[in-house]
């Protein structure tokens, strides 16, 4: 049992004793007993009313120590909120990004434009329709681009930009506030 549990079950514990010595000195008056003096009744609602205010002292001391706790619990939040107002940490990352997806995004069309010149090419050559050289490859999902290929050599052209929106909302959605 703690300071302050022990502290409450004292002063109800003496509270409830001495309205309990009150009720049974004016059960006991009333009851027609002429030994107890006026002064024993006023000394017991006297003892009444000091322990109720000692009750009421430790309630204020509670309450006081809960808003002192509740305001420096305040203050430490206020701190962590001052903490996390500043973005330009997280901001300076934006620029690594954009680059980064630049350069993802101009190797992937400097590749495809490889391809499209080596397809050309095939076709210029005059090479003889059906056979394996420059043949699109129907059979093979949309989502992986299209493909050329010469004898075993095969090369898949790809759309950058929904290769790349495929990852952020993936990594988006793996960040929503719904998920906590």
């Amino acid at each position: 049992m703690n300071n302050q549990q022990s502290e409450i079950e004292t002063t109800q514990t003496a509270v409830e004793a001495a309205r309990a010595r009150v009720e049974s000195i004016r059960q006991a008056i009333i009851g027609g007993d002429e030994i107890i003096s006026q002064a024993e009744l006023a000394d017991a609602k006297s003892e009444l009313e000091f322990c109720e205010l000692r009750e009421q002292a430790r309630i204020e001391r509670e309450k006081k120590q809960f808003d002192a706790d509740r305001r420096a619990r305040l203050l430490d939040l206020q701190k962590q909120l001052d903490a996390l107002s500043d973005t330009s940490r997280i901001e300076s990352l934006l620029p690594k990004i954009g680059d980064a997806v630049k350069k993802y995004l101009t190797a992937a069309q400097e590749r495809n434009s490889k391809l499209s010149q080596i397809r050309d090419e095939i076709s210029a050559g005059g090479f003889v329709p059906g056979s394996n050289v420059g043949k699109p490859i129907d059979d093979i999902p949309a989502e992986a681009g299209r493909i050329l290929s010469i004898g075993t050599i095969t090369a898949t052209e790809f759309n950058a930009k929904e290769r790349l929106n495929d990852l952020i909302s993936g990594m988006l959605s793996s960040f929503s506030p719904r998920r906590r």
